[in-house]
């Protein structure tokens, strides 16, 4: 990531990873290589903070572009709720969001909708929007994280009885 000050105003610049480069397009739709966007500050604490946030997007986003169909079913829906979350909403899914107002759900339609400026990705708008399915994660994943976090019982297995 990086900030550049141009003519008094600060930008956001931030280089499109290797295994992206084709996927990644720009406003007018053609890949890019890098992505440059301005803060619209030329205060250099406030432009790091909006870059910093900026840069959170941008790298939940592209995780989810990168995992595309191949994707485990459970790491898309990870990809999906940090997206959401970089966007500012909880993942909620599609089903449960129909079910509320629509004055609730305003501002997540907006945010899906993005600007004529700047439009939404379908992977994120899909992501804000709850459209992947909530997955489990694999047994075995499940059961290593288990052992993992309980490392500590585990180490003086079997228990002593009678101290």
């Amino acid at each position: 990531m990086g900030l550049t000050l141009d003519r008094g105003r600060y930008y956001f610049v931030l280089n499109v990873p290797k295994d992206l480069l084709g996927k990644v397009r720009g406003k007018s739709g053609q890949p890019v290589r890098q992505v440059r966007q301005a803060l619209r500050t030329a205060d250099l604490t406030v432009a790091k903070r909006k870059a910093f946030e900026l840069e959170e997007i941008k790298r939940a986003e592209w995780q989810l572009l990168a995992l595309g169909n191949e994707a485990l079913a459970h790491q898309k829906f990870e990809a999906a709720k940090r997206t959401a979350e970089s966007r500012g909403f909880d993942y909620i899914p599609s089903d449960v969001l129909l079910k509320g107002s629509f004055q609730e759900n305003l501002p997540r339609l907006l945010t899906a909708a993005g600007t004529d400026k700047n439009p939404t990705t379908p992977e994120v708008a899909e992501a804000i929007l709850g459209g992947v399915k909530p997955v489990y994660p694999p047994l075995d994943t499940v059961l290593e994280e288990f052992i993992d976090l309980t490392r500590t019982k585990h180490l003086s297995y079997p228990p002593k009885i009678g101290h």
